[in-house]
């Protein structure tokens, strides 16, 4: 069995980490009083102490004892509360190396999945930070992962690493025009399910296109219209494509939409009948039967935050102070990337993989 040792976990960190830390306002050496000489030696120290899910004490104390620098629990937190930055710079290098990799395509576009979950602090009974995924569907490799407050929703707007070729998938958060906008402006295109309350259509004339007058004619093959997006001086070509639900399924869907809210709309329980999405993928990229599809392999962003949470304990907040919210969640998103770069590395040498483990 070969075992981890932390030189091996640091070697899959990127270079530079010293001038990171600088950048990010992490300073070390005794001209600033520090019993820390750098940062990996406080990496080494806060990651220990997130992935054992020990208290700060004991991990300065099990540190010492394996002959590291004597710090104190108090000193350790004041360090870790100035990490959030800089571990979001260093999960966000990580994801770049994972560009590399090539991917299938459908319609020649690499496909992007975007959703997010909140986290509670303890006792709370509300949301505290957000975090963001997004996803390649290829290779369930991340491309971009980010933490907020509860005060910034979800949007394609917070999302800076679009480019051209990529189809990115979201729900109905993400239907609204600023969102489409900003995605298109980058060389993306978008497929999200149509949200008739926050996105408005139009037709060729530049009239409102009536979402609900086409559903009352619609049979039971999916069916597809021309439609437009209009943001600020621009007008965005797209397609709403809509497929009516199985009898059962149609009115699960809208017994659900009752039970969730007793005052709903006729519109939101009729829409509930029926699966609309709209794209600006071109029809000669994708067809309609590929855009339904495509919706349907979503779930897959959904699962990887289910297991995150369940399996690495993103929903346990640690304590009350938002940045130390912020360097607690990206040491947890920073240790699930090296173990995925750790199971990548084991099945390069070998079929299975087995026989690694992490020293304690």
């Amino acid at each position: 069995m070969t075992t981890l040792t932390w030189d091996d976990i640091v070697a899959l960190l990127p270079p530079d980490r010293d001038a990171l830390a600088t950048k990010h306002g992490i300073y070390f050496g005794t001209r600033h009083n520090a019993k820390l000489v750098d940062i990996d030696e406080l990496l080494e120290l806060y990651l220990g102490k997130v992935a054992a899910g020990v208290s700060l004490e004991t991990a300065a104390a099990a540190g010492e004892a394996k002959g590291r620098p004597a710090i104190s629990g108090v000193a350790l937190h004041k360090r870790a509360r100035k990490l959030g930055p800089f571990l979001a710079e260093i999960v966000s290098l990580m994801l770049e190396t994972n560009a590399t990799y090539a991917a299938p395509r459908w319609g020649g576009y690499e496909i992007v999945l975007v959703d997010g979950t909140t986290c509670v602090r303890p006792g709370g009974d509300r949301a505290t930070a957000r975090i963001l995924y997004s996803l390649r569907l290829a290779d369930l490799h991340m491309l971009d992962l980010q933490v907020s407050n509860d005060k910034q929703g979800e949007s394609f707007r917070r999302l800076t690493c679009m480019r051209e070729n990529q189809l990115w998938i979201g729900d109905r958060a993400y239907a609204n025009p600023p969102g489409v906008a900003w995605a298109t402006t980058s060389g993306a295109d978008v497929l999200v399910r149509f949200n008739w309350a926050s996105l408005p259509l139009f037709d060729a004339r530049g009239r409102r296109f009536d979402v609900f007058q086409k559903l009352d004619a619609l049979g039971t093959k999916a069916r597809e219209w021309k439609v437009s997006v209009k943001h600020q001086d621009r007008t965005i070509s797209g397609r709403l494509v809509v497929e009516k639900l199985p009898q059962q399924q149609a009115k699960e869907a809208r017994a659900k939409v009752r039970r969730e809210n007793p005052n709903a709309s006729k519109k939101a329980t009729k829409a509930a009948g029926y699966r609309m999405i709209f794209t600006t993928a071109p029809p000669h990229r994708l067809s309609t039967k590929e855009i339904l599809t495509l919706y349907t392999l979503r779930w897959q962003v959904e699962l990887k935050i289910k297991r995150d949470k369940s399996i690495e304990d993103l929903d346990q907040l640690p304590n009350f102070l938002e940045e130390t919210i912020a360097s607690w969640l990206y040491a947890k998103l920073l240790l699930a990337q090296l173990t995925r770069r750790v199971l990548d590395n084991a099945r390069d040498l070998s079929p299975s993989g087995a026989g690694l483990r992490v020293a304690a």
